[in-house]
């Protein structure tokens, strides 16, 4: 086996612009200039040649054709930087605009064979064969003519059912999907840009929409659904129209000699090793169903395939970065979003999180009500989330408790498509885009991808970052910047002040135009400026300095497993954040352009100086970082896994034990937010069926509350309705004492002067077990305590839910104490 260059051929690219190949310099002649090749290329697309179609998201050619770059360089040009200068560029690249070719081996390089070490990394030899015919598209950039074919099938399958008087998955496709088809058909951008921003500016459509709608008492999915796939069907007829020649032009053949692939040694064994990891996951789907409850976490609960598929997309992703192959790291990636983040959705009855069904409560209420209750609660304040989910249940049929299911898995690989673009904005090859992805997805250990509006804003934020990073030169970059801000300031609270802070900074250090920090600072003032009432019961500053905001919200009284937990988090945290500052030092002292992409990893730990969020700010902090620091770590890790065998040894174990503390830390509260079908059915019938003027009090605050539209009237009536029953007093005990019953009624007679029904569900013991709140077995003790004592009535048991009422004395002529559980609904 002969070994490569060290420096690749000159890359030509073929008639439709996307496969490079390599052209040799013929014998005697010297080979052209980079300049004389840049040149020719412009020429030959002005003319209308074959070449590559300038893209309109990305900056000009000439910033396009670039040297063989270091981690985290755009595709700019090799221009010495004058002493005492920063050396960055101007614009950061968008990805798909440089066709030049860079060293082998270099992180943001192409991905071919040859291993910047000299080491081989490549597949055996493939058979060479005779010539071959290949079809090959007639015109550049038919893609986008395909786009807007999609789009007005979604449209026309929306219009169909809306005929015939169905809703169902026909419309999904409209709703999350069209718009985008519809932008990226019209706008030129490169195809990463494109796939990572479809969903996302969907989503941001609809939630606009929909929040508008609430706003002037509009409110008609129905309607405006219909509406929707008539502008989007007109949309995209008039893009077919336009484009009907790339659509219907016959496919060229043309033969070249050359080497036809056949299937390796190394690729079969990857294809292997893939199937082996996917077949391990769905083994382990029964299994993970039926697991023992362990304060632990699922990953100690006597799991080995499961771990063997969550092991297996690392050491895939290993092998197909050795060997330079962006479809395996593709597919161990795609293995990571399966064993990761689809677990949950195939395995639990219901949607995990309490706290879930706060948000599938606020989506009810719009459907129940049409219309938005302010100052009732702080949904209805930021309605956007919560408005564009009723839009769509009440458009397709599908349950918002449905949504909740899947989400996770879908936001995951959303957030990985835009982690994907950003790396490549700012410099990242195909193969290390990729990787930026993959850590992306298996390093998130927060779980704020589930039913919420966190989980599309994190996304959005992404999103805008990369397109001011672009939007110096492609001014309608910075356009779909501040339209999706816009749907991002309608959706949360936080994550707006954290996109404002790098905008000003990128403006500062001139990276991003002038004019976007402004505009979405006015956009944002506008709409809290309606909000101040709520802004200042909440605050904006809270009282404690830095420290004291990245303290998080854990009971001082914890666990061993909780310990564990902690430290497995922190750690985590640790190794991502060291690694990516390390890095950034290291660019630093190599003058490689540093400065935008440390913006994005490092601005959000100025929300510490700002605000504690309920003792969740420091996990934010890690939430937002992530997409930055993924970006800077991409290349120098895809650069040493690529390396000779000592370094990716090196870089392999140390991608192990990052995954490995990740894992840990999101799969150790399993067992501790699984919440049972049984319980979400007790929770609706108590909020739907029970008298309004009651009292809610579950014994730990870890159940499905709030789970239907019917929450709002009980809050009409009182703010703190459904209070947690739970004392710190009584920490550390089993709850098996009389007296410590009685502090438990005197705390009830302090609080209500009304029925109040007590709920204990099965989730709530691995709660406290791991939060160190009472020792093991309190809950069944506290069950039998209150089953015959006096005061005490027992309502129901269903499945691993108990509810008791307690109403003594003069309340036992209250209409809540007389209430009997339905007969129809007895489970």
């Amino acid at each position: 086996m002969s070994m490569m260059p060290d420096v690749l051929p000159d890359a030509v690219s073929d008639p439709d612009g996307s496969a490079p190949t390599l052209a040799l310099p013929q014998t005697g002649e010297p080979a052209p200039t980079r300049r004389a090749r840049r040149d020719a290329r412009r020429e030959t697309e002005v003319r209308g040649g074959t070449g590559p179609l300038p893209d309109a998201g990305a900056p000009d050619a000439d910033a396009a054709s670039a040297a063989p770059d270091e981690p985290g360089t755009p595709d700019e040009p090799a221009v010495p930087a004058e002493p005492g200068t920063p050396d960055e560029p101007a614009v950061p690249a968008e990805p798909g605009t440089s066709d030049e070719p860079k060293a082998s081996g270099e992180p943001g390089a192409p991905d071919g064979p040859a291993v910047r070490d000299g080491s081989e990394a490549r597949d055996e030899p493939h058979e060479r064969t005779e010539n071959t015919e290949h079809d090959e598209p007639a015109e550049p950039g038919a893609w986008r003519a395909w786009l807007a074919v999609a789009a007005l099938a979604c449209a026309l399958a929306a219009l169909a059912a809306a005929f015939l008087g169905t809703a169902g998955p026909a419309v999904l496709p409209l709703l999350l999907i069209a718009p985008g088809l519809v932008v990226a058909s019209w706008v030129r951008t490169s195809g990463i840009a494109a796939a990572a921003l479809v969903l996302p500016a969907s989503a941001a459509a609809l939630m606009v929409a929909s929040s508008v709608s609430l706003w002037l008492g509009v409110w008609n999915p129905a309607v405006g659904t219909i509406l929707l796939a008539a502008a989007a069907g007109v949309l995209a007829s008039v893009r077919v129209v336009v484009d009907r020649r790339l659509l219907v032009a016959r496919r060229r053949r043309t033969a070249r000699r050359g080497a036809q692939r056949t299937p390796s040694a190394s690729v079969v064994g990857r294809v292997l090793l893939g199937g082996a990891g996917l077949l391990a996951w769905l083994l382990a789907l029964p299994a993970v169903r039926s697991a023992e409850t362990s304060p632990w976490g699922l990953l100690t609960a006597g799991q080995p395939l499961l771990l063997l598929a969550l092991a297996v997309p690392v050491v895939l992703l290993v092998w197909g970065v050795r060997a330079g192959s962006v479809g395996t790291t593709v597919a161990a990636t795609a293995l990571a979003v399966l064993a990761f983040r689809t677990t949950g959705a195939l395995t639990d009855e219901v949607p995990r999180y309490a706290w879930t069904y706060k948000h599938i409560g606020a989506t009810d209420a719009i459907m129940d009500t049409g219309t938005l209750f302010p100052g009732l609660d702080i949904y209805q304040q930021w309605p956007a989330f919560f408005s564009a989910s009723a839009w769509i249940s009440e458009a397709t049929g599908v349950a918002p408790i449905t949504l909740a299911t899947w989400i996770t898995p879908v936001i995951t690989v959303v957030m990985a498509l835009v982690v994907a673009y950003l790396a490549a904005v700012v410099g990242a090859g195909p193969l290390a885009r990729v990787v930026a992805a993959f850590l992306a997805t298996v390093l998130t250990w927060v779980g704020q991808d589930y039913f919420a509006p966190q989980s599309i804003a994190t996304p959005l934020a992404v999103a805008v970052l990369a397109l001011a990073l672009v939007a110096r030169r492609r001014p309608s970059a910075g356009a779909a910047a501040l339209a999706l801000f816009a749907a991002l300031v309608c959706a949360h609270q936080l994550t707006p002040v954290w996109v404002l802070i790098a905008l000003w900074a990128l403006v500062v250090v001139r990276r991003a135009p002038f004019w976007i920090a402004p505009l979405a600072t006015v956009l944002f003032g506008a709409f809290l400026a309606l909000r101040i009432e709520v802004v200042e019961r909440y605050g904006v500053i809270s009282d404690g300095g830095l420290l004291a905001n990245a303290a998080t919200n854990i009971e001082p009284t914890v666990s061993p497993a909780q310990e564990l937990l902690s430290a497995a988090s922190r750690g985590s945290a640790v190794v991502l954040w060291a690694t990516a500052a390390i890095l950034v030092v290291v660019m630093m002292v190599r003058r490689r352009p540093w400065l935008a992409v440390s913006i994005v990893a490092f601005s959000p730990v100025a929300l510490l100086g700002m605000q504690d969020y309920g003792g969740e700010a420091i996990i934010r902090v890690y939430l937002y970082s992530m997409a930055g620091c993924a970006a800077i770590i991409a290349p120098w890790l895809t650069r040493a896994l690529r390396a000779r065998w000592y370094v990716a040894t090196a870089a392999t174990a140390a991608l192990a034990l990052a995954v490995a503390l990740a894992a840990h830390s999101y799969f150790a509260s399993w067992f501790v937010y699984r919440m049972t079908a049984a319980q979400v059915h007790v929770s609706e019938v108590l909020f739907d069926q029970a008298p309004e003027e009651v009292m809610f009090m579950p014994a730990i605050g870890n159940w499905p509350e709030r789970s239907t539209g019917a929450y709002i009237d009980r809050l009409q009536w009182w703010w703190a309705f459904d209070r947690s029953m739970y004392m710190d007093e009584l920490a550390g005990t089993d709850l098996s004492q009389e007296e410590q019953i009685a502090q438990i009624e005197q705390r009830l007679d302090d609080v209500t002067w009304v029925p109040a029904y007590v709920i204990i569900t099965g989730s709530m013991e691995p709660y406290a077990q791991l939060r160190g709140l009472y020792l093991p077995g309190a809950m069944d003790n506290l069950a039998a305590a209150l089953t015959d004592r006096e005061g005490w009535d027992h309502v129901v048991t269903e499945g691993d839910v108990k509810v008791f009422r307690y109403a003594p004395g003069t309340m036992t002529r209250h209409p809540g104490a007389a209430w009997t559980w339905p007969a129809e609904q007895a489970g």
